[in-house]
């Protein structure tokens, strides 16, 4: 597997991940804004952004050692 290859995996896996984070906090901040507590929304908000874009890029950077890992 090419290292470009397992980037892309990598970085796709990452974006899955924070697409399903992004929808389950973004139930999560629902239930803050009907709870009235307004300090959580804002943080449960900022954490859906961040992991949307920290996810895919982590993975970018870690495709390739895991795949050089599985690899022997």
């Amino acid at each position: 597997m090419t290292p470009l290859l397992a980037s892309l995996l990598g970085a796709g896996a990452g974006l899955v991940l924070g697409l399903v984070d992004y929808v389950v906090l973004g139930r999560a901040g629902d239930t803050a804004r009907r709870d009235g507590t307004r300090g959580a929304r804002s943080i449960v908000t900022l954490m859906r952004v961040l992991q949307l874009i920290l996810l895919p890029v982590a993975g970018w950077f870690l495709g390739p050692l895991v795949a050089s890992n599985l690899a022997g």
